[in-house]
């Protein structure tokens, strides 16, 4: 019997390393002998029982486990507990740990498992981190398999044990040290490596043999990897130290020899194999001397026969240097030749270009014999085999065939002359004859266009010293040039369809040709100027001859037709002109018959008119004087023909070379055509853009003709014709001189790009920018732009440059630091010249209600009308809006004023100033033909509103920054002299000295904002002598009063100035001009004090008061707009001083007040605004006053209707402005509007006009009188209409507000976002309409339905609606987006409304209809939604709905019949209510009808299942429990309560009301069963059978009960004999 040891022993001696591993005798359980190292799993465990960590024996043990999560968790674990036992804590972990450590490690560094393998390295270093100098002792143990880790093929395990080793091995030196000292046991962990075999490396059991295989070849890598790395890092010196274990580690493994694996079938193996062969014959050949001829065994054998793919390289190099070595290697009955055939046949199995190169090597170092004709046939057909693989790297071709021709030249030596012919012409000739004539160029013959190879090809033939071979060469070329002028003669005529694809094939035929007869001549030449070059001739020239006089003959032949015969003498030109120069450079005189205007056309019609020229062009560089005769003509006949395409195709050929340059500019008539075609370019009239091209970039024409062209283009320039663009572009690249030459063509051409670049469409402006960049790198642009810049500030016009283009110009220039920054502003005296004509112009009171100076508007007296005329540019802007708009943008990119001359600052911040309040008052009035032509362009108005605030932020820095300012002071600086122009510029009673009072007051408000007041500005002001009320001194007085405001409330100039004007008004006569100054003057200093507290005797403010009161008796005409306006304003602040006095003139105020009222209409809206607004607030300022007297409150009180009527008076006055005073008056009068009292509203149908306006607060004031008074009149409405039986109907004014419905066709997406009155009031009005639902009773609301129905008012809202919301382009609203709820969906607030953006506002409000529409009309909603004729709509409506709206109509509906339920009234005691239950989540109703007193089985009961997109869906009607009568009947009552529901507007109520009475009529005459007493019986019928006698009804089954228990057939009651038969029983007396 065979012990396991010694079966162990044989197998590790069998040679069996490679393939399948034999099983053992035992099933693998072999017990492991000395040699099998501690890699085998069959190696002796260790022993476990040292270590004091239960936990740690399990985790070693888990290591032993065959699965690897398991044993990759016990490496993690091992890990942890390493790191959680440093060396500091008790020297790290125990030494039993590190024993069972080093006996495991080895195996487990194998393992299959990757991550096994990369925590088994990381474990290894935590444990030498850990235990440190315990640790290194046992490094060497380990040596071997932590190095072999770094040579793992897995990258993170590599690096796993690299890492791990570098903490400690940190200098190359160290890790020399460490490879010398652990030398022998990594030679022995190396040996005991390739000892080792798949079956002691795995368990069969538990591996699949392909896992086994893997593993030992992974083994065997590691190991000669180990070996390769000791002989790469360590001398000689150190090596030969161990001579004997370096021996025995190559005398191991199969068959004794190491060097078998080099057969291996892992590819890393051989490599690795080869690599230390390379080494070992490098650094230490004494050591594989011993083995050479069985290596050389191994190598010329085996390893040529096996597959070397991964390795093949490495392979021939070691081949290549073993034989030069050692030739004998090769010294075998069979030739090297007949051995390699195999191997090259397989090509370079993967491997890069050096694969062949190294193989030419070798072949030249194979040892030279004879070989038979047959043999080297095969060699090279297998060669070619190889070569032309399919899995053969392309880019190998051309050293795989160089090699292969230079294996050619190699043995041609070798054959008998017979056999060298042959060879040659099999194995050489078809290379080239493949590459001309091959239709597939594929196969064993292909060389990828290589013309190198080729040229070698020819070589090998033509350098052959046998003269048989050189003339079997001249004879193929003859033969192949035969060949190609016979496929040229054959080549498909014009008729034919294939014929462009046959000359194009002749073509290519004939440049592949030409290709290789140049690549051969240029090789000769190379080698015949090479000092031991021998010379040879170009076999190639006569049939390259016989090829062009061929093509030129059939060109002839066939009226230049066949356009592959001209290719290829364009290909004979380029690539061989040796060829024309000689023979036949007279050919291109007869092809081109310049004295024959016919033949010419012929030609130049003809497809080879292009090859043909392009041989023309050629020729001028090698024959000039032929060249230019035959150009000449050529041109000549170009500018004859009639196709202009054709010419200016043919004619820029011509010109694109520079020996044509001096030809051209000589040609008059070649000038003008060029000339001509390159502006009809320009101006998109053709498109010979490569003739433009051609002309710039090969100097075709002279300098003038070039300044005129480029003057015309720029000329030409505009954003509209792109063609024009393009030609600038062309010349800006290729002449750009043309351009800075001429500084006028520059300006022009600047100016026009610079307003390109403004244009809104990027493609356009990005391209001029573009240009605008190529012209700035070659010319200076600084004095253009200057003066650009100027004269498109002083004279704008409509071609003018925009601000922005201006700034931006401006900015540039600054940044370079060469220019005065004074010239980078506006003239200032051009800026006055024109601004004044504007601020001489008629000014608004209107204006008096939003400037901050109030009423000091009406005082200036205007010079000029309202017309103005002034230049203006594009957008409308006057010269001085471009100025300021221009300097506001200078200023805010950061250039400043510091660097100008302190007069001309100011100058420039004045009329900055003033330019920004005319454009504030321009916005205010929303005015025309003033700073801007129009400003109702939102954009623009955006603009201008930010040009104001940039303004007035700029101008307010100055004071508040100013700390050291203090008005009056010794020093001027830049601030004083700014006030000191506007106080003196205010004292005139113009409009220019009202602006520049204006301008002070906002400055003075935004200095006493920060700085306060103080004693030096009291004593400023009394040096100014301003506070009286004279022409000169009131905008002075008016600006400090308004600026400073209360903090002058001390101020005893004010004191005495408001007593003066109080005096002065007592005595005042309304007509008088200083009467209306005063009264400025009094409201500019009432506002400093606290209301009701002026510094003022009372006797004297009741004179002025009565004074004031006194004028009201003269007309409102003969006063005016300004002493009722301003007299309105004094008593606001007057009256509430003299509360307590007694006087008629609280009765005239108000009185006088209602007259302002009545007159409104009458008057101009800019003069009647001031007066509405001053009398509606000083009237209600008048019911403000905390403790009125009785004749206040009795004037309020006896006057309150006509006050309420007077304000529904003033709404309806009719306004065609939009502009702030407008709406300031309207909001104000909104205000109080809301307020009148129902009571006092007896007739609705004025105020319904209301909704209709123009003015969105009137609207919205309409609106609220009429939401909040409709439920009051719905009701009333109700009981009229039901005592007095007649129909409802909405108001016709109400109804009229439908009419003009809005449609989207109407409205500009533009427009439509800003919500138009128009649509906002037809909105309103359905709102109303639904607030008249809202209240009405159920018999009202279905009059308004039939009425709305009939009036055909719900199509228009619902297409408005869905058109306006995106149903109608399928892309509907996202309510979730637009951020409504559920609750905003059931409730619109317009307040709230229009505080949002006006599109939100708008779909918000339709939402809420929509909304409306389902909850009242939703019958006529689903007869619309049933004929609406676009799919598209539907489709996206019903989901839409059903998501958003059904769930709400459902509660609502539900919720509805809830409480209709409980507020049943029934009108006969004998008859019940229905008993109703909802469920809101399921979408159900259940209505019992109780028919007896047995529960829900004796009522008669429905199921209500509302469907989710109800109301387009139907309610569903269910019979739950059919009591009282026939199935029939039962069913006709649940049809019945569904049609109903859908015919009444989906009312439930109303099918619930009918299913009730359909019961209760049933019941009628029904009495109880006279023996049960009840009405249904247990089959849930009524009572049916009577009895003749007494005429009781009894129940069918109570009287066969009767009968039965009686024993006899009488009546229960009178005893009469009843006659009974039961049909379902049998009754037996």
């Amino acid at each position: 019997m065979v012990s396991k040891k010694s079966a162990v022993k044989g197998r590790a001696v069998s040679g069996r390393g490679f393939g399948s591993p034999a099983p053992s005798a035992f099933g693998g359980f072999s017990t492991p002998s000395a040699s099998t190292g501690s890699l085998s799993y069959l190696s002796e465990d260790p022993d476990f029982s040292l270590i004091s960590d239960s936990n740690i024996v399990v985790s070693f043990k888990n290591l032993l486990k065959k699965d690897n999560t398991t044993k990759s968790k016990a490496l993690a674990d091992l890990v942890q507990y390493t790191q959680a036992h440093p060396n500091d804590q008790d020297g790290g972990v125990e030494e039993a740990v590190l024993e069972t450590w080093v006996r495991l490690y080895p195996r487990i560094s194998i393992d299959n498992d990757r991550r096994v393998r990369e925590l088994s390295h990381t474990l290894q270093f935590e444990l030498l981190k850990s235990a440190r100098k315990r640790m290194e002792r046992n490094i060497p143990k380990v040596a071997g398999a932590w190095l072999a880790g770094t040579f793992d093929k897995d990258k993170a395990v590599a690096k796993a044990a690299t890492e791990g080793l570098s903490v400690f091995l940190t200098t190359e030196e160290k890790v020399a040290n460490f490879w010398r000292k652990c030398q022998p046991q990594v030679l022995q962990y190396a040996t005991d490596a390739v000892m080792e075999t798949p079956d002691t490396l795995s368990d069969e059991r538990s591996t699949k043999p392909e896992d086994a295989e893997a593993k030992y070849y992974r083994v065997v890598a590691a190991s000669f990897s180990l070996v390769l790395g000791l002989l790469q890092r360590l001398s000689s010196a150190d090596t030969e130290k161990y001579n004997t274990e370096y021996e025995t580690f190559f005398a191991s493994g199969p068959g004794d020899c190491a060097w078998s694996f080099a057969t291996a079938d892992d590819a890393y193996v051989r490599k690795m194999v080869y690599q230390l062969l390379q080494l070992c014959m490098e650094k230490r050949s004494e050591l594989i001397q011993p083995q050479l001829s069985q290596i050389g065994k191994i190598l010329t054998s085996d390893a040529l026969k096996k597959s070397q793919m991964g390795s093949a390289v490495d392979f021939v190099t070691v081949l290549t240097n073993l034989t030069l070595q050692d030739s004998q290697i090769w010294s075998t009955k069979k030739p090297p030749l007949a051995r390699l055939r195999g191997f090259v046949e397989k090509g370079s199995q993967g491997g890069p270009p050096s694969f062949w190169q190294n193989l030419d090597k070798l072949l030249g170092a194979v040892p030279p014999e004879t070989m038979s004709s047959e043999l080297a046939s095969q060699f090279f057909k297998s060669f070619r085999s190889g070569i032309s693989r399919r899995d053969e790297p392309r880019s190998n071709a051309p050293y795989a065939w160089m090699t292969y021709l230079n294996a050619v030249s190699r043995f041609l030596p070798r054959l008998d002359a017979d056999a060298r012919i042959h060879i040659v012409t099999e194995n050489v000739f078809p290379l080239t004859e493949t590459y001309l004539f091959s239709a597939e160029r594929q196969g064993e013959w292909q060389v990828g266009g290589n013309i190198v190879v080729l040229s070698k090809a020819y070589k090998v033939a033509a350098f052959s010293e046998d003269a048989q071979i050189t003339q079997a060469l001249v004879t193929e070329w003859e033969r192949l040039a035969d060949i190609l002028v016979a496929r040229l003669s054959n080549s498909l005529p014009e008729v034919s369809k294939e014929f462009e694809v046959s000359q194009n094939k002749i073509a290519e035929d004939g440049k592949r040709w030409f290709s290789i007869t140049g690549a051969v001549h240029a090789a000769l030449n190379a080698t015949a100027s090479q000092p031991d070059g021998s010379a040879s001739s170009d076999y190639t020239e006569s049939a390259s001859h016989k090829v062009i006089q061929g093509a030129a003959d059939l060109l002839k032949r066939r009226n230049y037709k066949p356009f592959g015969a001209a290719a290829i003498l364009l290909s004979a030109l380029k690539q061989t002109p040796h060829l024309l120069s000689s023979s036949d450079e007279h050919l291109l005189e007869s092809l081109i018959p310049t004295g024959s205007d016919e033949e010419m056309t012929k030609l130049l019609s003809s497809p080879s008119a292009p090859y043909i020229l392009s041989c023309l062009m050629a020729l001028g560089h090698h024959n000039l004087d032929q060249y230019k005769s035959l150009w000449t003509g050529t041109v000549r006949c170009l500018l004859k023909i009639d196709d202009a395409s054709t010419a200016d195709t043919y004619i820029t050929k011509l010109i694109s070379d520079t020996t044509a340059k001096t030809l051209a500019q000589d040609n008059g008539g070649l000038k003008d055509y060029v000339v001509s075609r390159m502006l009809a370019s320009a101006r998109n009239k053709n498109t010979s853009w490569e003739l433009f091209a051609a002309a710039l970039e090969w100097d075709t024409l002279s300098k003038a003709s070039l300044q005129e062209v480029s003057s015309q283009v720029v000329e030409a320039l505009n954003s509209e014709n792109e063609s024009s663009i393009k030609a600038v572009e062309i010349i800006l690249r290729q002449k750009p001189a043309l351009f800075s030459e001429d500084e006028a063509l520059h300006l022009a051409l600047v100016t026009k790009l610079l307003s390109m670049m403004e244009i809104d469409d990027t493609s356009i402006s990005a391209r001029a920018s573009r240009l605008r960049s190529l012209l700035e790198n070659h010319v200076d642009a600084q004095p253009s732009v200057m003066s650009i810049i100027q004269e498109n500030l002083d004279q704008p016009g409509p071609n003018s440059l925009g601000v922005e283009t201006l700034v931006q110009q401006a900015v540039a220039m600054s940044k370079t630091g060469d220019v005065d920054l004074e010239q980078l502003f506006p003239n200032t005296n051009v800026w006055m010249r024109e601004i004044l004509p504007m601020l001489e112009s008629e000014l608004s009171p209107a204006l008096t209600l939003t400037s901050s100076i109030g009423g000091a508007y009406f005082l200036p007296q205007a010079t000029k009308g309202k017309t103005i005329r002034t230049q203006r540019d594009q957008r409308g802007l006057s010269v001085p809006a471009r100025m300021a708009m221009y300097t506001v943008a200078l200023f805010d990119s950061g250039i400043g004023l510091d660097s100008l001359p302190q007069r001309f600052q100011a100058e420039l911040l004045y009329l900055l100033y003033l330019a920004a309040e005319l454009a504030s008052d321009q916005i205010t009035l929303m005015d025309g033909n003033k700073l801007f032509s129009n400003i109702n362009d939102s954009d623009l108005l955006t603009e201008v509103e930010g040009f104001v605030s940039s303004t007035r932020r700029i101008i307010n820095k100055l004071f508040v920054e100013s700390g050291q300012w203090r008005p009056g002071k010794d020093e001027t600086g830049l601030v004083d002299e700014f006030v000191d122009i506007m106080i003196q510029q205010a004292k005139n009673l113009t409009p220019i000295g009202l602006y520049s009072a204006r301008a002070l007051s906002e400055i003075f408000t935004a200095f006493s904002d920060v700085h306060g007041y103080g004693t030096a500005i009291e004593e400023w002001i009394g040096t100014l002598d301003v506070m009286k009320a004279t022409p000169s001194t009131v905008f002075p007085a008016v600006a400090l009063l308004t600026g400073y405001g209360e903090a002058l409330s001390n101020s005893k100039a004010v004191s005495t100035l408001l007593n003066r004007l109080i005096s002065d008004i007592a005595g005042a006569n309304p007509q008088s001009e200083k009467t209306v100054l005063s009264l400025v003057l009094l409201n500019a200093c009432t506002p400093v004090f606290e209301l009701g507290q002026l510094p003022v005797a009372n006797n004297r403010l009741v004179f002025a008061v009565k004074q004031i009161t006194s004028w009201f008796e003269q007309p409102v005409e003969s006063l005016g707009s300004a002493v009722s306006t301003e007299s309105c304003r004094a008593l606001q602040r007057l009256l509430p001083c003299v509360s307590e006095v007694y006087g008629p003139y609280w009765e005239q105020t108000i009185e006088f007040c209602l007259s302002l009222w009545a007159h409104a209409a009458k008057d101009k809206p800019e003069q009647r605004l001031p007066y509405i607004h001053a009398s509606v607030k000083l009237l209600f300022g008048l019911k403000a006053i905390s403790d009125p007297n009785d004749d206040l409150v009795d004037a309020l009180e006896s006057h309150a209707e006509s006050i309420y009527h007077g304000l529904l008076e003033l709404l309806k006055i009719p306004t065609d402005s939009t502009s702030q005073p407008q709406e300031i008056v309207d909001a104000l009068l909104c205000r109080e509007a809301e307020k009148i009292p129902l009571e006092h509203l007896k007739d609705l149908s004025d105020v319904y006009g209301l909704v209709a306006s123009e003015s969105r607060g009137i609207q919205t004031a309409g609106f609220d009188l009429l939401h909040r008074a409709l439920p009051v009149v719905q009701e009333e409405l109700s009981v009229d209409v039901l005592i007095e039986k007649k129909q409802a109907k909405l108001p016709d004014e109400l109804m009229s507000l439908l009419l003009d419905a809005p449609t989207l066709d109407a409205y500009p997406e533009e427009v439509l976002v800003q919500f138009p009155a128009p649509i906002r009031s037809y909105l309103l009005s359905w709102r109303l309409i639904f607030d008249a639902y809202e209240g009405a009773a159920y018999k009202i609301r279905g009059d308004y339905t039939e009425q709305i129905k009939t009036s055909d008012a719900i199509g228009p809202l619902m297409e408005f609606t869905f058109d306006v919301l995106g149903h109608s382009a399928a892309s509907p609203v996202n309510i979730d987006k637009t951020g409504l709820t559920n609750e905003d969906i059931q409730d619109y607030d317009v307040k709230v409304g229009d505080g949002l953006p006006e599109e939100k506002n708008m779909q918000w409000l339709l939402i809420h209809i929509f909304y409306l529409t389902l909850k009242y009309v939703p019958g006529l909603f689903k007869a619309w939604f049933i004929d609406c004729r676009s799919k598209q709509t539907r489709i996206a409506v019903e989901p839409w709905m059903t998501k958003w709206f059904a769930p709400i109509i459902i509660h609502d509906a539900i919720e509805e019949v809830e409480k209709w339920s409980k507020s049943q009234e029934v009108s006969d005691p004998e008859e019940n209510e229905l008993v109703v239950k909802v469920n809101y989540k399921q979408r159900e109703i259940t209505a019992s009808y109780p028919i007896d007193d047995g529960g829900d089985e004796q009522s008669a009961t429905l199921l209500l299942q509302i469907n989710a997109n109800f109301p387009l869906g139907n309610v569903n009607v269910t019979g739950l429990n059919r009591v009282g009568c026939s199935e029939r009947t039962w069913m006709s009552w649940c049809r019945i309560t569904q049609g109903i529901i859908t015919i009444s507007n989906g009312s439930i109520i109303d099918g619930l009301s009918a299913f009730r009475r359909n019961v209760v009529g049933a019941l009628k005459g029904h009495v109880e069963c006279a023996i049960c007493y009840s009405f249904i019986a247990v089959d849930k019928k009524m009572p049916d059978k009577r009895c003749g006698t007494c005429k009781n009804l009894f129940h069918r089954d109570c009287l066969f009960k009767w009968f039965n228990s009686a024993n006899q057939n009488t009546c229960p009651l009178c005893r009469t004999r009843m006659d009974f038969v039961d049909k379902k029983k049998t009754w037996r007396n």
